[in-house]
């Protein structure tokens, strides 16, 4: 009987959701910059901030580049890149910019195969960037090797 249980349990242990926060550095706003969930992973809202905490502002292209950039560095903490990417989430505070962003969005995918996007209109961006973006990846297994 001790050995179904322990066996049991060890199913439990196994099929279990495992959930892995990485907190924000001293943001004061009530949230993580990412969530991985088993192998999926939650990328925040990233608005047009460079390493120095100044907002890039003026070209959308630039702003844009900096939110993807943004991106890169929690997917690179992951594990993961780009091509890992299966959704992403775009809000501008000027929908004329549609094209402008485009521009910039396709040179973080080199292999011309996109993840599926959401591009809207917004009233306002905190922190006063003309751009957030929030993404969704999911990670690979690579010859049957799970890479987290």
């Amino acid at each position: 009987m001790k050995k179904f249980y322990l066996i049991l349990i060890s199913f439990f242990m196994l099929t279990s959701v495992i959930a892995e926060e990485k907190p924000g550095e001293g943001s004061a706003p009530p949230y993580s910059k990412a969530r991985m969930v088993n192998e999926t992973l939650y990328i925040a809202g990233q608005i047009a901030r460079d390493e120095s905490g100044e907002l890039v502002i003026g070209d959308i292209k630039e702003s844009t580049r900096q939110c993807m950039k943004n991106i890169g560095t929690i997917l690179k903490d992951y594990k993961m890149d780009y091509k890992d990417l299966v959704m992403v989430q775009i809000f501008l505070m000027d929908l004329d910019d549609y094209d402008f962003v485009n521009e910039a969005y396709r040179d973080f995918f080199t292999d011309e195969i996109f993840p599926a996007r959401l591009c809207l209109q917004v009233a306002k961006i905190p922190g006063g960037s003309p751009i957030e973006i929030s993404a969704i990846a999911e990670a690979k297994r690579r010859n049957g090797i799970y890479f987290p």
